[in-house]
């Protein structure tokens, strides 16, 4: 019997190895490694500031620079031809840029400098909040035209879209609008009323003001415009030109006119943040400015043309305050002080 119990095999025992502490941390650390490298190639596949956001469309062309903010990100990012455009995308162009962008559905957008929009599209519309600047919206060869339909917001007002070639001026938030239907169908939403758009005219909105322009008048003034150039001549201040404000009193924006002309657009311009100083419509050749809180030291841009855009002449310059002693200042003002 004993010998019977003794050829009985035990069941073999784990390792004690395999219950240390030691043991147990490093399968931690290894099973944490392998989990890290599989997060870093999960990562490194995609983009981590566009998330899993929806394409809607991509930039065919632009010159210079052109951001984009994604949602509600506060951060602008550059991008470049063929980077694709999501939903919820806010696009920026600056003074010296634009850029086309065509939506998947074959709508193209064209900005002009100084355009801002924000795309948002689901699946029964596309809007198209324009904010300001100038631009071009050409739907006639969309595919969707039956499924969605496609809209210009711009504060209360709603541009609604068909077989549509339309050009949108706005050059500030605040500005009146100006639309120039060029080809198919659209209507004006404002104020309850229905405005349709008419070919060969400008219809001017501005809160609850709407007046129409007939388009052959501004055709003639730009056939004109094109046989002498450079008809508005800007005195001051010169193209590429730096000017020290230390002893300036006022300043004093000056250009001339070859012939006579009723209403000026004047736009001041700072590059360095894209503000605005002043967009106005003038009577005279002259503009002046007391406050020079309004001019902080930086490069401008200044531009001047007719009403109707047919001609302008853009002047960048650079403003600096000389440093010398504060007392031979001759103009000490509240302003200069600030700017100083």
């Amino acid at each position: 019997m004993k010998t019977l119990q003794t050829s009985i095999q035990q069941p073999s025992k784990l390792p004690d190895f395999l219950f240390s502490k030691q043991f147990r941390v490093n399968t931690g650390t290894i099973l944490t490694i392998f989990l890290l490298a599989l997060y870093l190639y999960w990562d490194s596949t995609r983009d981590p500031y566009v998330g899993d956001r929806i394409p809607i469309g991509k930039v065919t062309s632009t010159v210079n620079d052109i951001e984009r903010k994604l949602g509600a990100m506060v951060v602008w990012k550059s991008i470049e031809q063929e980077s694709i455009i999501y939903n919820y995308d806010t696009i920026r162009t600056d003074s010296n840029s634009k850029t086309t962008i065509e939506l998947d559905d074959g709508t193209k957008v064209a900005l002009k400098e100084d355009t801002i929009i924000y795309i948002n599209r689901n699946p029964e519309k596309i809007d198209i909040n324009f904010i300001q600047g100038e631009i071009s919206v050409d739907t006639i060869n969309r595919k969707k035209i039956d499924v969605e339909k496609i809209n210009i917001v711009h504060g209360n007002e709603v541009v609604r879209l068909d077989k549509t070639h339309i050009s949108i001026l706005k050059p500030m938030a605040s500005s009146s609008t100006e639309l120039e239907l060029k080809g198919g169908e659209a209507n004006l939403e404002k104020d309850n009323k229905i405005i349709p758009l008419q070919k060969d005219e400008y219809l001017v909105s501005k809160k609850e003001l709407t007046k129409r322009f007939s388009k052959p008048q501004q055709k003639e003034v730009s056939r004109i415009s094109e046989t002498v150039p450079s008809l508005i001549r800007i005195e001051f201040p010169k193209n590429n030109s730096q000017v020290d404000i230390a002893n300036m009193e006022e300043f004093n924006f000056v250009w001339e006119r070859k012939k006579d002309i009723d209403f000026y657009q004047i736009r001041l311009t700072r590059l360095s943040d894209r503000a605005i100083v002043f967009n106005k419509t003038v009577t005279g050749t002259k503009y002046t400015i007391h406050d020079f809180r309004k001019l902080k030291r930086g490069k401008y841009k200044f531009s001047v043309g007719t009403t109707n855009k047919s001609e302008k002449t853009i002047h960048t310059f650079e403003i600096y305050l000389q440093k010398i002693d504060p007392n031979s200042i001759k103009y000490k003002t509240p302003e200069k002080i600030y700017v100083e």
